[in-house]
């Protein structure tokens, strides 16, 4: 979908206050008691380390998280943004330093992560205004991935993401020299990760991307275009080297 400009920026309201901005950015409501309520539970508990930290944020995060069950696991200085937004099936493991932000206005907005996922330190995963993020089950998100879900991104079962991958699913335009870059027209397509996908380390996943079911994706790739089943890819851009189990095709074979 092609939109007219990107998206604005709600902290950069210049009639908004600090604490609208904040309400509005942050909490996603700009209710006292809903603010409150998030400034108590996530500044009060967020820090804690160990097991005791775990308990509590198992036991009190459900109020703010849209749901979480008791076998979630989120570790201490987690960072969350509109957690009615944010959806943690069973046994999700959500590692320190992580950042979930599930500020949407889409109807299908925010960020859901299915049983047994393992989402690392230091990843960012965004709904990103107008997007979603839905990961599947018994995924690895490895540490420094940035998933930014503007056109919506959808991540199957048993999916391997290696460190440092990015999946982007947006793209700003940039054809007129008369309008500022942050204005222009942009593309917000969407990205499908299959399941039983492995991605390598510093892979950059572009807009409007598909990769198919047990596909590999070699490290430091970027992907432009659909990657069929069980293709094995590399490159700047990607293209296709073989399929599992097949023989290695010549080098200049393409997508």
């Amino acid at each position: 979908m092609t939109r007219n400009s990107f998206p604005p920026n709600r902290v950069a309201d210049q009639s908004a206050s600090a604490w609208q901005a904040y309400s509005r950015r942050v909490v996603g409501s700009p209710n006292w008691v809903a603010v409150v309520r998030y400034d108590f539970l996530t500044g009060l508990l967020g820090p804690i380390p160990g097991g005791i930290g775990v308990w509590l944020r198992s036991r009190f995060y459900p109020r703010i998280l849209r749901r979480m069950p008791s076998s979630a696991y989120i570790a201490s200085n987690v960072v969350m943004r509109h957690p009615q937004n944010i959806i943690l099936s069973e046994q999700v493991f959500i590692d320190s330093f992580a950042y979930l932000e599930g500020i949407s206005d889409h109807p299908r907005g925010g960020v859901e992560i299915e049983s047994g996922t393992y989402v690392h330190m230091f990843c960012v995963i965004s709904a990103a205004y107008h997007g979603f993020v839905r990961i599947g089950r018994n995924c690895s998100i490895n540490p420094g991935t940035q998933i930014i879900g503007m056109g919506g991104v959808t991540i199957g079962d048993n999916v391997l993401v290696a460190g440092q991958t990015m999946m982007l699913a947006f793209s700003h335009g940039f054809v007129d020299r008369a309008v500022p870059m942050q204005q222009q027209a942009h593309t917000a397509k969407g990205i499908v990760v299959e399941s039983n996908v492995w991605i390598g380390a510093g892979v950059k996943i572009l807009d409007g991307v598909t990769v198919g079911q047990g596909a590999v994706l070699g490290a430091g790739s970027v992907v432009t275009h659909d990657v069929p089943p069980y293709a094995v890819v590399v490159g700047v851009p990607a293209r296709l080297l073989r399929y599992r189990g097949e023989h290695e095709l010549s080098p200049d074979a393409g997508l």
